[in-house]
């Protein structure tokens, strides 16, 4: 992962544990990441084109992605939303993407 997610979302990002080997988790790491860069260009296109606010945008995209849960998980979903915040340079209060106790 990236010091730049780590340092951005603190101690909450350590606090996913891996379920799975390293090149598992390096997999599944590359897809959220491209996942997340190719949402940006979708996300940049609906902010400017049809100006809805960034936190609307990234619910959509949250809600999106939970849609299809045999591609990403609910964490891996949480953590593509935050990272396309990231790379929109968007500020994302974290409660409203926390990770409930169960998961």
């Amino acid at each position: 992962m990236p010091q730049r997610s780590i340092s951005r979302w603190g101690d909450w990002s350590l606090t996913l544990k891996p379920q799975k080997a390293w090149t598992g988790v390096q997999s599944r790491y590359d897809l959220c990441e491209d996942m997340a860069a190719t949402l940006a260009s979708t996300a940049s296109n609906v902010y400017f084109d049809a100006r809805v606010c960034d936190m609307e945008i990234l619910d959509r995209c949250y809600a999106a992605l939970l849609q299809v849960p045999e591609t990403l998980t609910a964490s891996e979903s949480r953590w593509t939303v935050l990272r396309l915040a990231e790379l929109m340079d968007w500020e994302v209060p974290l409660w409203r993407y926390k990770m409930s106790s169960s998961q």
